[in-house]
């Protein structure tokens, strides 16, 4: 009986919390088509972001490029149980 009372109370505040959520939202008006400053910025990342995670000790990096509003910012992270080398060409094969 009480969940029947807890739903609809959620449902009423959750709109009001909504714009104090701790994360944030970029939007998808960005310019990523071929030529753009952002797509330069997105290949530049692409081409450094899989040497610089394999050759971390914690096989971890982020990285950004560029300024807004085409910036771009990446993070590469390996798991625990892979390798340097098992790691650039896994993060090879992902990027653009």
């Amino acid at each position: 009986m009480a969940m029947l009372l807890v739903l609809p109370l959620l449902l009423l505040v959750l709109p009001l919390v909504a714009p104090y959520l701790p994360w944030q939202h970029c939007g998808s008006s960005g310019n990523d088509t071929a030529g753009s400053k952002y797509q330069a910025n997105l290949q530049l990342l692409s081409t450094s972001l899989p040497s610089n995670a394999s050759s971390s000790p914690a096989l971890f990096t982020k990285a950004s490029a560029g300024a807004v509003p085409d910036q771009v910012f990446a993070l590469a992270l390996c798991r625990g149980n892979t390798n340097a080398s098992s790691c650039l060409r896994l993060h090879d094969a992902r990027l653009p």
